[in-house]
């Protein structure tokens, strides 16, 4: 109900909400051939509907296409895949209460039931030995009541399908039952408000058959009641085969029939109002009729009825073009084949349709195999080609209209002053009535640098080497007269008039000066490098400037100059790159310039602040480099900007940018030279090298498309393949997506599916060209938001590392409006099996169970270590017992051993003495 919700207020009608009812005869639709894919088959669409999310469907004889306003996507029958389409020849097209498709086959193909949730088909086929399947394999028309049941109406009757039990109940016609449906070939269904059926018969090709009939559902009785043609009666229908029906939003119920068939049926008088063509008055409500035939086509019929948001009625017919009527007005526009650009270019009309951004589609069948996409032709910014002569310059620099509404353009190469006359689209040199006549000697070796038309309605003329005026006396070769031819080699940048009557003008080199045109003496005020001028409520002037390839020289400066007091006032105090060349102020006391770099700026002087609006609100940047963005403001205080890229209106209570492309008809002009003029009667002229522009910005209708549009991602695709909901035996990546990736917030993908492409879309198909995007993969794009898409690229991610990203996308409509918070999808990817968490676990316990299992075998090394090294200290120890009894002996045995020397010694040492004793006493016997 949400998204339901969201597609009645998407968009308001960008191209015809901008026309009120008074301006009905002054309504110009555009018919733009709108290409599908499939050649003439795939051209050949018999239905289209939108669905929620925004997608349209179309369905042709070569398949169902699917268009989100950038691409296609086809879906066709398989005979090898029962979860394809029953057949490719789609006849009609209806979206129920759940966004299911259904689709009826008119070349036996039966009944096809898609579910885009799930990208799943569903066939309904005749069964001649099942009572309860469909009556017939052709069939023409399928929708939805109240209760949800499904009702088919094909070759072999109506049918009723129970969703739940997958039955259908047959109703056919009976020629002994009055109440009975009135013929078995059905060619229309509608369920109006009060939730009637009304089934339409008869097939309009059959021109010999003349049976069919218009019958209501009675769901109480299961029965009809018939409403047939009557010859005798004018209030019956004028004929049986029903092909349109239509209950509008005023209650009344339209009924479109074969020949010249258009009624309003009366419900409860149960009358018709016959609305038939009439040579007298070809205007006149009725069905669709060409003009140049006297008699039509033998299978000349309504095709369809279709009430669009402002409550015209369009009504189509086969062999018969369309009538658009204007309830409000009682007018009717007829519109059939011819030739030229943005012309029908078939008279044989099927079916009218208006998709949500308020763009009317009709397709053509195979009558015509073309899809029209219609827009108003619109000429609220009338084009005029002024390069006539061949002796025109291409660098345009300025534009003027004067009060008698002459068309002045200046030029800086070439002829240097022109006259446009737009009533007849001559040229004029400046100094003669005569075309291409002689140039006047002042201007002719001149390059004019600005225009602007003084209060009188004179002409002025800044040049590289002075100021010229133009009297507007001087009848159509005009007088002129020079000022400011001291000021040397240097251009007049701007020029305003005060309303003393006074010239302000800036020059490149020296600055301001006023010049009184009376005595013609300048006086100097000073400054420069400037360029932009404003004279304000108060009578100051504004001036600004700078030079923004040299900005320590000549840095960015906005400056007020009260003439009463001789003083300046600066506002910007720091030095800045840019140059202010176009300046104005609001209502609200608010100055307005742009800096030549990439920003408007908002100058409030209650506060002195300063506000930039510049990207993403509007591209303002000039890609590429060359041309000015020109800045003026309309006489009903509207800002609008001219830059390469388009022309710009700014909401000053909203603060938002519109953008206004060859879509709402602006044609391209080139580069521009702030060639930007607002005459006296509130006309704003923007010129530029292939032409000007002249528009009322009053007149210019308002009803912009405020509202963001859908922004969706539309499409996954993994490592090239794309990425479907279920788990389908064809489905290359089952289980990723539960349901479409529109529908889906987050994804887990596998560490092998890290080559990501997304499809994204804006939704908005009034101009798909203009719409701008910017995507990003948060968490890896380290530069932020990305619009480095060319034509036909998707955003795509190589060997994205696993981590946890968001893939954001957001845009902005043809008319500049954003969608800041656009589409997500949270995006897991996962780690490989050898790196996830429970890898790193098993890694751990394998670890820890390893380091148990070393600490266990080291400690059982130890005790073992231990234990030898303790054997050994017993076996040392006994050794060393051993040993040492041993060295007892040993040492009892020296002990032993010494003693007897020592015995043997004092032995010795008293044999010795006895000796001596005995020798001496035989000495001294001797003596």
């Amino acid at each position: 109900m949400k998204k339901l919700t969201f597609l009645l207020l998407f968009a308001v009608n960008a191209g015809f909400a901008q026309t009120a009812a008074g301006d009905f005869q002054n309504f110009n639709p555009r018919f733009e051939v709108f290409e599908l894919p499939g050649g003439a088959s795939g051209n050949s669409v018999q239905g289209m509907v939108q669905d929620s999310t925004g997608f349209l469907w179309f369905a042709s004889q070569a398949g169902l296409h699917r268009y989100d306003g950038q691409n296609f996507v086809t879906y066709q029958h398989d005979p090898l895949d029962a979860n394809s389409l029953s057949s490719d020849y789609i006849e009609y097209i209806f979206l129920d209460s759940k966004g299911v498709l259904w689709m009826t086959h008119y070349s036996g193909g039966g009944l096809t039931a898609f579910d885009p949730a799930t990208e799943t088909f569903t066939r309904y086929r005749h069964d001649p030995n099942n009572p309860e399947s469909l009556s017939h394999n052709t069939n023409s028309v399928v929708v939805e009541d109240r209760q949800g049941y499904i009702w088919v109406g094909g070759d072999g009757g109506l049918d009723r399908l129970d969703r739940k039990t997958g039955s259908f109940r047959q109703f056919h016609h009976d020629p002994n039952d009055p109440r009975s449906l009135s013929y078995d070939l059905v060619r229309a269904l509608y369920v109006d408000k009060q939730g009637t059926l009304w089934v339409g018969t008869g097939l309009p090709f059959a021109t010999s058959n003349k049976l069919g009939g218009l019958n209501r559902y009675d769901p109480k009785t299961e029965t009809f009641t018939r409403y047939l043609h009557d010859p005798a009666d004018s209030n019956s229908l004028i004929d049986n085969k029903i092909r349109g029906m239509l209950e509008d939003s005023k209650g009344n119920l339209w009924i479109g029939t074969g020949g010249d068939g258009l009624h309003r049926l009366d419900r409860e008088k149960g009358t018709f109002t016959r609305l038939t063509f009439d040579p007298a008055n070809p205007n006149k409500l009725s069905s669709p009729r060409l003009r140049g035939l006297v008699a039509q086509a033998h299978s000349w019929h309504i095709t369809s009825i279709f009430e669009d948001w402002e409550g015209r009625i369009w009504i189509t017919a086969a062999f018969g073009g369309l009538n658009v009527f204007d309830p409000a007005s009682g007018a009717v526009r007829h519109f059939e084949a011819k030739k030229g650009a943005y012309n029908l270019t078939t008279n044989h009309l099927w079916q009218t349709f208006q998709s949500a951004d308020g763009v009317i589609w009709i397709a053509t069948g195979s009558g015509g195999s073309t899809v029209f996409k219609v827009r108003r032709q619109d000429e609220q910014f009338p084009f005029f080609d002024y390069r006539k002569d061949a002796a025109i310059g291409n660098s345009v620099t300025s534009i003027a209209k004067d009060h008698a509404g002459n068309i002045w353009l200046g030029f800086s190469n070439g002829i240097p002053l022109i006259r446009y006359d737009r009533k007849t689209g001559r040229v004029f040199h400046a100094s003669t009535g005569n075309p291409d006549g002689k140039r006047d000697d002042e201007l002719s070796a001149r390059q004019v640098s600005c225009l602007s038309v003084d209060r009188e309605g004179a002409l002025w003329i800044g040049t590289e080497r002075g100021l010229f005026r133009r009297d507007p006396a001087g009848g159509g070769r005009g007088k002129f007269r020079r000022y400011l031819d001291h000021i040397g080699d240097t251009w007049i940048e701007s020029i305003v008039h005060d309303r003393e009557g006074y010239v302000w003008a800036t020059d490149w080199a020296t600055g301001l000066y006023r010049l009184d045109p009376k005595t013609g003496e300048p006086e100097s005020i000073g400054g420069n490098a400037t360029q932009g001028a404003w004279l304000d409520a108060n009578g100051n002037i504004w001036v600004g400037g700078g030079d923004r390839e040299n900005p320590d020289d000549a840095p960015l400066f906005l400056d007020r100059f009260n003439p009463a007091r001789q003083t300046f006032t600066h506002f910007i105090k720091e030095k800045e790159t840019g140059a202010v060349s176009n300046l104005t102020g609001d209502e609200q006391g608010n100055i307005w310039f742009v800096d030549q770099v990439s920003s408007l700026h908002k100058l409030n002087l209650a506060d002195g602040s300063r506000q930039k609006f510049s990207d993403p609100i509007i591209n303002l940047k000039r890609a590429g480099g060359g041309g000015d963005i020109a800045l003026s403001k309309g006489n009903d205080g509207s800002l609008w900007l001219y830059e390469r890229n388009g022309l710009f209106e700014f909401d000053l209570e909203t603060e938002r940018f519109y953008a206004y492309g060859e879509a709402f008809g602006v044609r391209p002009l080139g580069v521009p030279n702030s060639a930007f003029h607002v005459a006296a009667d509130g006309e704003m002229l923007i010129a530029g090298r292939q032409g000007f522009l002249a528009f009322y910005p009053e007149k210019i209708a308002r009803a912009k498309n405020n509202r963001p549009p859908r922004v969706c991602i539309t499409a996954l695709r993994l490592l090239g393949k794309s990425v479907v909901p279920g788990n389908s035996a064809g489905n290359l990546y089952p289980g990723i997506l539960e349901k479409p990736v529109w529908q889906t917030s987050a994804l887990r993908l596998a560490h092998d599916q890290n080559v990501l492409a997304f499809s994204v879309a804006c939704f908005d198909f009034f101009d798909p060209k203009s719409i701008q995007l910017e995507f990003m993969l948060e968490g890896y794009d380290r530069t932020g938001w990305r619009k480095d898409l060319r034509e036909g690229e998707t955003p795509s991610y190589m060997n994205v590392p696993p981590g946890e990203y968001t893939f954001r996308v957001r845009g902005a409509n043809s008319h500049g409006v954003w969608n800041m918070e656009g589409a997500s999808l949270r995006l897991t990817i996962l780690p490989p099996w050898w790196k996830t968490w429970w890898a790193y676990g098993a890694y751990a316990l394998v670890f820890a169970v390893d380091r148990v299992q070393r600490r266990r075998l080291i400690r059982k090394e130890r005790e073992r270590t231990m234990q030898r090294e303790l054997e050994q200290a017993r076996e040392i120890e006994k050794a060393y017992a051993e040993l040492k009894a041993t060295q007892q002996q040993l040492i009892t045995q020296e002990k032993l051993a010494s003693l007897g020397q020592l015995t043997a010694g004092i032995a010795h040492e008293i044999k010795n003495p006895l000796n001596f004793v005995n020798n001496f006493a035989a000495l001294s016997v001797d003596l």
